[in-house]
């Protein structure tokens, strides 16, 4: 993991990834914990392309080690 931030809902979080050489953002699921930075991350949900084009995964469910 990079990079985590919240909003614009207090209890929406995003985290941004590295995979197959491309930032991915990921969405977590609404009160998830975010991981600390440099943990593995295992998301699973539909992947999207953000409105600026960006690719981002809607985790319904994810696993940090």
């Amino acid at each position: 993991m990079l990079a985590s931030t919240h909003g614009p809902n207090p209890d929406e979080a995003h985290i941004a990834l590295i995979s197959d050489f491309h930032i991915v953002l990921v969405r977590l699921p609404y009160g998830a914990a975010t991981p600390k930075r440099g943990a593995n991350v295992v998301a699973i949900g539909p992947l999207f392309r953000a409105r600026d084009g960006q690719r981002e995964v809607q985790a319904f469910r994810f696993e940090a080690a």
